[in-house]
């Protein structure tokens, strides 16, 4: 997901609200030509690779042109606001607006894989190697790679 992410905190609330939640108003505002749509996640403020229904606590509906609004009620803690344009690839500026009734702190996400490192693996087929398809009988002979990935990741 190459969305804009952000770590919102959310500190207890001085006023209350239903059971302990505290009330979170969000704004995004772009170029009238931008679809935008907002969703704040909970997932302990850390960048998600997508957006389960279930951990969707509160989200601006449908796509709109250059505004998306949302407001709810959540517990305090740490969650993820996922900014979104309609189709992959569309991008603009915005505006982003977090409101609460209690202390609240909004910081953006580096990117999914920033900061880790790279490991490229080359390779060919030769005549010994490259024994053919399945129905050939020397299928297992094919060149293999095994790799093992303990987190959401994208293999290029």
């Amino acid at each position: 997901m190459n969305n804009p992410q952000y770590r919102v905190h959310i500190g207890d609330g001085a006023t209350g609200g239903t059971r302990g939640r505290v009330l979170v108003k969000l704004t995004a505002e772009g170029a009238r030509i931008l679809p935008l749509n907002m969703k704040l996640v909970w997932s302990g403020g850390k960048r998600v690779s997508d957006v389960v229904a279930g951990d969707v606590v509160i989200d601006s509906g449908a796509y709109n042109f250059g505004l998306a609004c949302a407001e709810g009620e959540v517990q305090p803690g740490d969650y993820t606001l996922v900014v979104s344009s309609f189709r992959a690839g569309q991008q603009g500026e915005y505006a982003l607006r977090v409101e609460c009734d209690a202390n609240v702190e909004a910081s953006l996400l580096p990117p999914e894989g920033a900061g880790m490192f790279h490991k490229t693996v080359k390779g060919a087929w030769d005549a010994a190697s490259a024994v053919g398809g399945p129905s050939s009988g020397k299928y297992e002979s094919n060149p293999t790679f095994e790799i093992v990935i303990s987190t959401p990741s994208q293999v290029r």
